[in-house]
C-alpha cells in the first residue's frame, strides 16, 4: 500500500486497496480512464458533511450514524474519563458547500479534461476533534477532555 501524500496524478499507486468502498471507486475510475470516449474529469471529495454555516444536511449517512452511538457512549462513561485512543490519527471531512463551490470553479476552467481533482481539507482533523464536533452536534458531552 502506498504511504505518503497521494496526488491527483497518482492513479496507478492506488493498488491493493483493502476496503470495498475504495476498491469500487478505484475500479470505476479505471474504467472511465481506459474506456471513456468523451472528455472526462474526476472529482474526489473527502467525506462530505452538512453545510458549513448552518449544519443543514439532506440525508443521513456516513458520520451521522455515529450520533446516537456517541450520545450513548458519553452517557455510559463519566465526563471526566477521556476516551483514550480516539484522539489520534487524522480524518478528512469537507462541508457540502465547499464541494459545490469547488466543483463550480473547477468545472468552468479550460483544459480540465482527463484530470483528477481532490476536494479535500489540506490538513484534515484529528479523530478526537471530529468526535468532539459530532458530540457537540449530537448534544453529548465532549469525547476528549482538554
Amino acid at each position: 500500500m502506498y504511504e505518503g501524500v497521494f496526488r491527483e496524478d497518482m492513479f496507478e499507486e492506488a493498488e491493493g486497496l483493502d476496503h470495498p468502498y475504495f476498491q469500487t471507486k478505484h475500479e470505476s475510475e479505471k474504467i472511465v480512464r481506459q474506456d471513456c470516449k468523451v472528455p472526462w474529469t474526476v472529482y474526489r471529495p473527502a467525506m462530505v458533511v452538512g453545510d458549513s454555516t448552518t449544519g443543514e444536511m439532506d440525508k443521513i449517512d456516513g458520520p451521522y450514524y455515529f450520533f446516537k452511538l456517541i450520545q450513548r457512549l458519553r452517557q455510559l462513561l463519566p465526563p471526566w474519563m477521556p476516551t483514550v485512543g480516539l484522539e489520534g490519527g487524522r480524518v478528512n471531512i469537507v462541508p457540502v458547500d465547499f464541494v459545490v463551490n469547488a466543483l463550480n470553479v473547477i468545472s468552468h476552467q479550460p483544459s480540465i479534461a482527463k484530470k483528477c481533482f481532490h476536494l479535500v481539507d489540506p490538513v484534515g482533523y484529528r479523530v478526537g476533534d471530529v468526535l468532539d464536533i459530532f458530540s457537540r452536534a449530537a448534544h453529548a458531552p465532549r469525547m476528549n477532555q482538554l
